[in-house]
């Protein structure tokens, strides 16, 4: 029972900081450039709206930079998971 209510304290310091985090980050994001392929991903959503805007088009590819670089911290050593691999479960009786 400890270790989950550990890792439930550890999920919610991490969510609160990673809201914190990106509040205080959201004017640093504002002046970085977007990478190539967000910026070509951005580019190919106008066929979809031909009103997409220059500007919607570098927050658009800043947006899909940011959840990226989000994902990569939720796996930060490239485990990948099995089929077959299950969630560990422990069994306590009350």
């Amino acid at each position: 029972m400890a270790r989950r209510k550990a890792f439930l304290a550890a999920l919610g310091t991490a969510g609160v900081s990673f809201v914190l985090g990106s509040e205080n980050a959201a004017g640093a994001t504002a002046s970085k450039s977007a990478s190539p392929a967000a910026l070509a991903f951005a580019s190919s959503l106008r066929r979809f709206d031909r009103k997409l805007g220059a500007a919607d088009k570098d927050k658009i590819a800043r947006a899909i930079d940011d959840n990226r670089k989000a994902a990569a911290a939720l796996n930060p050593r490239k485990k990948r998971l099995k089929n077959g691999d299950e969630p560990v479960t422990t069994f306590a009786p009350a």
